[in-house]
């Protein structure tokens, strides 16, 4: 038995302790790498309003340089205004 066909079966018996009542599994997910995923939903932060200020002025302040950078370079580099 290769080492891959070992590791395979060990997921797999890891995979059957794991399951409750009736099969189902409990609230991780094992992969075929070995690792083990939670749901995506538990990660899952409300948004806070701090954060919506720092999207904004981030946005606000990208292109506030933008176009400082363009007229900058259309008096520098292009010579002319």
């Amino acid at each position: 038995m290769s080492d891959e066909d070992r590791a395979k079966e060990q997921l797999s018996q890891e995979s059957r302790e794991r399951r409750g009542p009736l099969g189902k599994m409990d609230r991780q997910t094992p992969t075929t790498d070995g690792f083990i995923v939670e749901p995506a939903a538990e990660a899952e932060e409300p948004w806070l309003p701090i954060e919506t200020k720092l999207v904004t002025y981030s946005v606000i302040g990208g292109i506030a340089a933008l176009i400082v950078l363009a007229i900058v370079v259309h008096i520098f580099i292009l010579g002319s205004l």
